[in-house]
C-alpha cells in the first residue's frame, strides 16, 4: 500500500500528539470521490480537537493539502478535516468503536497501521541512502 510523505507527516503529527490506533486507508483504487482516510483515537474530546487543529495547521503551513472543511467542534467526540483528496477522522475511543469506519471501506482490508507505515517509511529512507545518485551530464 502506498502513502505519500505528506500523509506520513500527518500521521506523525497525530502520533506526536499521543493519539493511538492511527491508521491510513488507501481508497484511491476503490472510488473516485476520496483517495484516503486517516483515522486516529484520542483520549478526550479536548485532545481530539487539539490534534485536528494541529493537522490543519500543518497542512496550511506546508501546502500539502487544501482544507475545505472541518467538522466536529459541536459534536465533540468525532472530529473531521476534509482535505479534498482525503479525510482525517479523530474519534474518542467510544465513538470510534461505535462507528467503526475502518470496516466501511473494503471491509478494512486496505488499512495500514502507523507502526507498519513507519517501518516502511524508514526502510524506504535506508534504500534511498544506499542507492547511488546518478550525476546529470
Amino acid at each position: 500500500m502506498k502513502f505519500s510523505n505528506e500523509i506520513y507527516k500527518l500521521c506523525t503529527v497525530l502520533d506526536d500528539m499521543k493519539l493511538t490506533n492511527i491508521m491510513f486507508c488507501d481508497t484511491s483504487m476503490l472510488c473516485n470521490v476520496v483517495d484516503f482516510y486517516i483515522i486516529a483515537t484520542a483520549t478526550s474530546s479536548t485532545q481530539a480537537k487539539s490534534a485536528l487543529d494541529k493537522v490543519i495547521e500543518t497542512v496550511q503551513e506546508d501546502g500539502s493539502f487544501v482544507v475545505s472543511q472541518k467538522e466536529g467542534y459541536n459534536i465533540s467526540d468525532w472530529f473531521v478535516a476534509d482535505l479534498e483528496s482525503g479525510f482525517v477522522h479523530i474519534f474518542t475511543k467510544g465513538e470510534r468503536e461505535k462507528y467503526n469506519i475502518e470496516k466501511l471501506v473494503n471491509e478494512g482490508k486496505n488499512l495500514i497501521t502507523f507502526d507498519k507505515m513507519k517501518k516502511q517509511y524508514e526502510k524506504n529512507l535506508e534504500k534511498e541512502k544506499k542507492t547511488p545518485k546518478r550525476s546529470k551530464q
